[in-house]
This record gives C-alpha cells, sequence and structure tokens, in this order.
C-alpha cells in the first residue's frame, strides 16, 4: 500500500505542476497581448498627432496627447515587464513538470520491481517445493544461441523463443521508465547548473609565479582573473619597480584573465595583488645577489649538509641584530630534493 500511496502523490504532483504550467502560459499570452494591443494604441495616436494643430486649443490638446502617450509608453513597459516576469516563472514552472514527471516515472518503476521481487519470492517458494518432492532441480527454459536456432528453424521451419519469466519483464519495463526518467531529468539538471553558474557573481583569483631562487635571469608572472558569472572585478597589481597596473575584468574585450611578465627576482624584489582590499596574491624575495667576478649567487643561502650544494635559505630564529641573514637556519629548500633535519642544520652550525 505504501507504494501505491506514494505513486498516487507522484501523480497528483505532476497534475498539480502541469496544471501551474498551462496557467503560466496563459498569463504570458495576457501580458503579451496587452502590450500589443497597447503599442498598437499608441502607434495611432502618434500618427494622429498632425491633427492636433486644428484643435480649438492646440496647447491644450497637445498637453493631453502627450499625456496619453506618456500613460500607454508606461502600460507597454509595464505589460513587457510583467510578460518577462511572467515567462521566468514560466520556465521554471516547467522544469518541475519535468521533473515531477521524472518522479512519477521513478515511482512507477519502484512499483513495479517491488510486484518482481514478490512475484520472485513466490516463485522460488513453488521451485523449492518442486525439487523437494520431485528431487530435481527446475529452471527457466533458455534460449538457444545463434547457431542453435539456425539448426532448429533449417529442422523445423520456425523457431519459438520461450516464455520469459514474468519477474525478468517487469525488471526491463522498470529499467525503461528509469531510464526514461533520467532522460527527463538531465537536462534540467544541467541547464539549473548552468545557470546558476551564470548568474551567480563572478569569483576573483590571482597567482604569482616565481623562478627558483637561484635564477638569477629568469622572468616572473603575474595573473588574475575571473570566474564565469556576472560582474566584475577590479584588481590593484603592485609590481615595485615594475610599475603598478589596474586591472579590471572581464575586460572591453570580454577577457576574464590578464597576466603580466615581470622582473621578480630574489634581492628584494615584490608584487602584491589585491582585490576588494584583500591581498588574493602576494611574493616577497629576500636576499642580496653576490658576484665574484666568476659566479652570482644569493647570500640568504646555506650549503645542504646531505648534498653540500647551496640551497636558498627558508626559516631562520628570530635575530637579535638587524641582519636578516644573522639568525640561526631552522629549515632549507635543498634543489636536489634532500630531506634535511633541523638537527642536521644545527650540527652544521656548530662546526
Amino acid at each position: 500500500m505504501g507504494i501505491v500511496k506514494t505513486v498516487a502523490a507522484a501523480i497528483r504532483s505532476r497534475k498539480s505542476a502541469a496544471s501551474e504550467v498551462a496557467r503560466l502560459e496563459r498569463l504570458v499570452a495576457s501580458w503579451e497581448d496587452d502590450a500589443e494591443r497597447t503599442t498598437t494604441e499608441l502607434a495611432a495616436l502618434e500618427a494622429s498627432a498632425s491633427a492636433v494643430v486644428h484643435a480649438e486649443d492646440p496647447r491644450a490638446a497637445a498637453r493631453e496627447a502627450a499625456g496619453k502617450a506618456m500613460e500607454l509608453r508606461f502600460l507597454i513597459d509595464g505589460a513587457r515587464a510583467a510578460a518577462e516576469t511572467s515567462r521566468l516563472q514560466l520556465r521554471d514552472a516547467r522544469e518541475e513538470l519535468a521533473l515531477a514527471q521524472a518522479a512519477e516515472k521513478r515511482q512507477e518503476a519502484a512499483k513495479l520491481t517491488a510486484e518482481a521481487d514478490e512475484l520472485q519470492g513466490k516463485v522460488d517458494e513453488l521451485l523449492r517445493q518442486l525439487t523437494e518432492l520431485d528431487g530435481a532441480t527446475y529452471v527457466p527454459e533458455p534460449a538457444l544461441d545463434y547457431e542453435d536456432r539456425l539448426d532448429v528453424m533449417a529442422r523445423d521451419g520456425r523457431y519459438t523463443y520461450p516464455t520469459r519469466p514474468r519477474s525478468d519483464v517487469l525488471r526491463d519495463e522498470a529499467s525503461a521508465l528509469l531510464a526514461e526518467a533520467e532522460q527527463m531529468e538531465r537536462p534540467v539538471v544541467e541547464e539549473r547548473r548552468d545557470r546558476a553558474e551564470r548568474e551567480a557573481p563572478v569569483v576573483p583569483s590571482a597567482s604569482i609565479s616565481v623562478p627558483k631562487w637561484d635564477d638569477i635571469d629568469g622572468m616572473s608572472q603575474v595573473s588574475c582573473s575571473v570566474s564565469n558569472g556576472t560582474g566584475s572585478a577590479t584588481f590593484e597589481v603592485f609590481l615595485g619597480a615594475a610599475g603598478n597596473e589596474v586591472v579590471t575584468l572581464p575586460d572591453a574585450q570580454g577577457r576574464r584573465t590578464w597576466a603580466r611578465r615581470v622582473k621578480l627576482q630574489a634581492g628584494g624584489g615584490s608584487a602584491v595583488i589585491r582585490c576588494n582590499g584583500q591581498v588574493l596574491a602576494e611574493e616577497h624575495r629576500p636576499g642580496t645577489l653576490m658576484n665574484d667576478g666568476v659566479a652570482r649567487w644569493w647570500v640568504d643561502a646555506t650549503r645542504c649538509p646531505g648534498c653540500r650544494q647551496l640551497a636558498p635559505v627558508t626559516k631562520r630564529a628570530p635575530s637579535p641584530t638587524s641582519k636578516r641573514t644573522d639568525g640561526a637556519v631552522l629549515a632549507i629548500a635543498c634543489q636536489r630534493g634532500c630531506e634535511i633535519r633541523s638537527r642536521d642544520l644545527a650540527a652544521q652550525g656548530q662546526r
């Protein structure tokens, strides 16, 4: 009885949704008719404007005609706006109708599946009793494969497929209903997801990509972008010596991404990207470039205890002086991937 009640409820929901679609279709047609009729009336009034000069009081007639025209334009705008609102409601109602129809099919499929399960239970019990009574196992007659069917047709002139179990037929019908329900639901779900993405406010994002710490001449890239959606976002890009930029996305060409390559090496280079006062990306590259005439390197580096190659210092202990490189080395980023523990760095510092 529970499934029967659920199916009945799904049918009532589908009928209610269909009634709402019909009502909104009539409402949209009514508002469109009002707008068209009022537009025709306004066109006729404007066509007869020349008759105003022949009135006994042309100024009074002109004021009356202008007031009437303003009233008609107001009514046209109102009818068109109401029609557009009703069209949006009709779109939503049609989607709800499709979902209600799909839900009804799913409930019908559940009813058929339950009926097949109940029937299969009865059949299994009867087969068990037959096995106990006769000592043989009874199974449905299987269909022959293709070559065996050809042999039967050659011998008898025809081939009759065995009758399929009723439970299998019911399950096939249920599967067909579920496939139809999914086919009806999928466009609605996809359209609603796309519409939500289009109507949602844009989400700003930014990134700053820098070269390796020991890449003296490499270029950095700063970029910002906005997601699909409504509205726009303005980014403030601070690039130090490379200058500053104010970027609004989407731009006049509809582009949603902006990027620029700049010099942002270690040794004091920095970049900051803000949007609505919030810092979205920030990069500061400390250190001082040294040059002994043969090679160049950054002084804020130390040798890796594992491979003995120069590696950038990523963390230092607080220093009592103002010099950045005075604190004890706590962590490094070995360029060869050595896994260095803090006690290895401490032991190296003591030597």
